[in-house]
């Protein structure tokens, strides 16, 4: 029911429709297997943990994951659920990913943010954030929806320009990557698993 709250409640903060499928939470986590123990993961925009889940099935002893999630409710959900988690360890940060540690790097970051609703600046920033925070030969995997170009052709004017840009700033970004996407038509509504993997 907080999911279904804060998606009410805070719409662009949130971005998503309904919960996260298990079969989009699986094809994310999935590309874990490539990267040898100890693996260190970001997952921000971790929600209400869907996707947490999958990715503590795949980690285990000598790996750390890192929750990042600005929502106060969906964080004390977080702590109540994961905080107690010791294999992999689990560390949950209750922030914009903006404002965590600039030192830290990872082996995969995993990402729920909607990207739509935010200014096409602020894109940029946390892009370029997880480009210094990736070790080379590391993967983004993102998740968004099918068609969300269609946003594109509706609103104040303004809000096409703004729209537009944000999708200019990311496909800008996955040319610098190695990249595939999966739709996944199946989940409501349909979903697109992004991987990115940097050059080493």
């Amino acid at each position: 029911m907080v999911f279904y709250s804060e998606t009410i409640r805070a719409t662009r903060e949130v971005g998503a429709l309904t919960r996260t499928s298990a079969v989009v939470a699986s094809t994310v986590a999935a590309p874990l297997a490539a990267y040898p123990a100890p693996r260190a993961v970001l997952e921000v925009g971790a929600g209400t943990g869907a996707l947490t889940q999958s990715l503590l099935e795949r980690l285990g002893p000598g790996d750390r994951l890192d929750l990042c999630e600005i929502n106060p409710r969906f964080v004390r959900l977080l702590r109540d659920e994961f905080a107690r988690v010791t294999a992999p360890t689990v560390r949950i940060f209750g922030a914009d990913v903006e404002a965590l540690p600039d030192d830290e790097r990872y082996d995969v970051i995993v990402s729920s943010l909607p990207w739509m609703n935010f200014d096409p600046d602020k894109v940029q920033r946390i892009l370029e954030r997880f480009d210094a925070g990736l070790r080379a030969g590391g993967a983004i995997i993102y998740i968004d929806y099918w068609a969300n170009a269609v946003r594109t052709l509706v609103g104040s004017s303004r809000e096409r320009q703004r729209l537009r840009r944000v999708i200019e700033v990311t496909r800008a970004f996955q040319r610098r990557y190695s990249y595939q996407r999966r739709v996944i038509p199946w989940n409501v509504p349909p979903a697109c698993v992004h991987h990115l993997v940097k050059p080493r």
